[in-house]
């Protein structure tokens, strides 16, 4: 039996938010991978929302398979909603086909003894889900829950809670999460667990750094050196703050803009100060922005408290602002920065601006006073570590609310100093990070949902944005050799749709590479189609016009090697099948394309071993030649989701490694889609990475431009 299993979803109260169309991929999934019944192992929502609780209940309505629903802890969060959570909550124990599903139901951080006495009549045949590791469990439940272990080590245990996949020294494993703002160390992923096999598998909503994101980061400087960071980089856009909002800094500004610089944004002061206009330092901001030719300013909201925030009040402070703004050209950007809870507050008494409707409030009454163009300037680390308004207000949720209003972005990590205390303006060491996860960030602007402006890196330990620049210089180029279109019999999508799904998944070259005898006779048509697709997606992607060769009699129809002169390379398919047209001349049959050629799908070594050939002197001809060899990692409904062993085989047998490197011989990797909705673009950059790492030449350098 197959079980999906769903863990940390989160979803918010906003409908919109990139959490339910994980949640729509994730039923869609198990649909195609034919799971025979999902768990959702705990924290479906946020925070019980009334609304989140509805929705989810729709979807699962909806919903293929058996469904076992497991409360955690943040389905709690809303005591108005706690029965309902109850309400939905699955008995203890689910029967499916011959498969006991055991549910501990510590939601509410309790175990019932009528959990307990199932536990102990646990057996080879059931399953236990947890959404608290028995080490995040009060301590009365804790030694209990230990000493059951210990006597069942072989009862399959799974938890969830703490976002980020492991595998425990006493056989359970800590699921991934789903939730894309909180996942660590990889894309929000759902997992399925093979109750035959024992083997557990996870699937990954792949949220990869979007192909036009580099050219919106922007830094944010304190100092001299920061500026001079940002012109060695050449970054269109800068923030000056702090000391440099000085006339001392114009040379600086002056130079930067010399380098290709565009966009120069300022960090306002504070509008008020203990309760009073900060006159003064506004009135020289203003005159150092025209003389700066600022174009785009940061203002926080005002600091005054949430319940002294009347209409009459904002009012008063919008017209201040726009006031000392007045003298500055109406093509100036004003975004208007979130703040979040600190020490000194109370949900009793915080101050103004901690949520989106008052952040948007504020935008809304700004702009009823100035020509200039007023909107939200995200900080998504204040939406994340803003307790307990993150609770509803997660950071997915923001993107969902104020998207469109949006103008720019501060980022950031936080984490922990050395007395405990959150720190905001944390170095990105890692998109997936501990406490903030980019991927709905990823996902968002890529679906169109939030706005494309600066996104500014407010790091401030000095240099510490650094860490983030090197994470983006080593991210590994995607690429795809491997693709279908309807020009192929079992193919059926429009070759855009198919560009669209590549953009999207962060493939950088794609080869389309349609089957020869359903291309048929139309070869010529096929490359003036591919290579349009190509100017007209040249700002997006870089695609190749490629063609899978069928080298069995029936279905090899290259007359005249001429009528794919063109074409920048082919995959050869079938070679060790026993009618092979190149079965027993490879590299004959190869030199007579007259193109480069590639081998598709099939296990390089057995077919050197079948014919008794030396395995380096075949691999280094192979290299010699120019022939590289396709690790295809497709995992589709047209294939059945049935895996081609040797690349696996291939990536962990170092000896195999080092002739192929050794050889000098390329590798290159293809998904061979079919079907755009099963595209796997976590599966095909984690087996790039792999190749790179091991130090394996890689198929896209032969393709690199001139």
């Amino acid at each position: 039996m197959k079980l999906c299993l769903i863990a940390d979803l989160h979803l918010p109260y906003h409908p919109a938010a990139v959490h339910y169309d994980v949640l729509d991929w994730a039923l869609k999934d198990l649909q195609k991978k034919q799971a025979d019944a999902v768990v959702f192992v705990g924290d479906f929502t946020a925070d019980g929302h009334r609304d989140a609780l509805r929705i989810f209940k729709e979807k699962l309505a909806g919903c293929s398979v058996p469904a076992v629903v497991i409360p955690g802890n943040s389905d709690y969060r809303t005591s108005d909603t706690a029965d309902d959570v109850r309400a939905m909550t699955s008995p203890l124990l689910t029967e499916i086909g011959n498969v006991n599903i055991l549910s501990l139901a510590d939601g509410e951080h309790c175990i019932s003894e009528e959990a307990y006495a199932l536990l102990d009549s646990a057996d080879d045949h059931t399953v236990v889900c947890a959404h608290h590791p028995f080490g995040c469990m009060p301590g009365q439940y804790r030694s209990r829950l230990t000493t059951w272990r210990e006597s069942h080590p072989d009862v399959p245990l799974f938890f969830a809670h703490l976002h980020l996949a492991e595998r425990q020294p006493d056989g359970s494993s800590i699921l991934p999460a789903a939730d894309p703002d909180k996942n660590i160390g990889a894309p929000p992923a759902i997992s399925y667990y093979d109750t035959e096999t024992k083997e557990l598998r996870p699937a990954y909503y792949h949220c990869p750094v979007p192909y036009d994101f580099v050219q919106y980061l922007a830094l944010s400087c304190r100092c001299t050196a920061d500026v001079d960071y940002a012109v060695s980089r050449r970054l269109g856009c800068i923030e000056l703050r702090g000391g440099l909002l000085t006339e001392e800094s114009l040379p600086l500004i002056a130079r930067w803009r010399e380098a290709g610089g565009h966009t120069l944004s300022l960090h306002a002061p504070e509008l008020i100060v203990n309760g009073s206009y900060n006159a003064d330092v506004w009135k020289s901001f203003a005159e150092f922005a025209e003389a700066a030719s600022a174009d785009r300013i940061t203002l926080h909201v005002p600091d005054i408290p949430s319940h002294t925030a009347t209409d009459e009040r904002l009012v008063e402070i919008a017209e201040f602002a726009a006031r000392n703004l007045d003298n500055l050209p109406d093509t100036l950007v004003i975004g208007i920065e979130n703040m979040h809870m600190t020490a000194k507050d109370t949900l009793e008494n915080h101050r103004f601006g901690y949520v989106p409707e008052e952040c948007l409030r504020f935008v809304r009454i700004l702009r009823e006073h100035t020509a200039k163009k007023v909107g939200i300037h995200l900080d998504t680390g204040h939406a994340r570590n803003n307790h307990p308004f993150n609770w509803k207000y997660t950071t997915g949720a923001w993107y969902a609310e104020t998207g469109a209003e949006i103008v720019g972005y501060h980022i950031h990590q936080y984490a922990r100093n050395a007395a405990g205390q959150l720190e905001n303006h944390q170095p990105i060491g890692d998109w997936y990070g501990k406490f903030i996860s980019y991927a709905a960030f990823f996902r968002a602007w890529e679906m169109g949902q939030l706005a494309k402006a600066p996104v500014i890196l407010e790091i401030r330990p000095d240099g510490g944005y650094t860490q983030t620049f090197d994470l983006l210089d080593r991210e590994i180029p995607m690429f795809d050799l491997h693709s279908h279109t309807y020009y192929s019999f079992c193919g059926r999508d429009l070759p855009q749709d198919l560009v669209n799904t590549m953009v999207r998944n962060g493939v950088r070259l794609l080869g389309i590479t349609d089957h020869n005898y359903g291309i048929g006779k139309r070869k010529a048509e096929y490359e003036r189609v591919i290579r349009q697709l190509a100017a007209d997606n040249a700002d997006r992607i870089r695609i190749l016009c490629g063609i899978e060769i069928a080298t069995i009699p029936g279905n090899f129809d290259i007359a005249d090697p001429a009528e794919i002169a063109g074409y920048d390379y082919c995959l050869l398919e079938h070679i060790d099948h026993p009618d092979s047209l190149a079965r027993d001349d490879l590299f004959g049959f190869a030199e007579k394309l007259s193109i480069r050629c590639g081998i598709a799908h099939t296990d390089m070594f057995a077919y050197c071993d079948n014919r008794g050939y030396d395995r380096r002197e075949f691999f280094g001809k192979l290299a010699e030649r120019g022939i590289f060899w396709e690790m295809n990692v497709s995992f589709d409904s047209i294939h059945r989701y049935r895996e081609h062993p040797y690349a696996a085989d291939f990536m962990n047998d170092p000896e195999k490694q080092a002739i192929v490197r050794d050889a000098g011989m390329y590798i290159s990797v293809g998904f061979d889609g079919h079907r755009r909705e099963d595209y796997d673009g976590y599966k095909v950059a984690e087996t790039i990475r792999f190749l790179k790492n091991a130090g394996i030449r890689t198929a896209d350098q032969l393709f690199a431009e001139k």
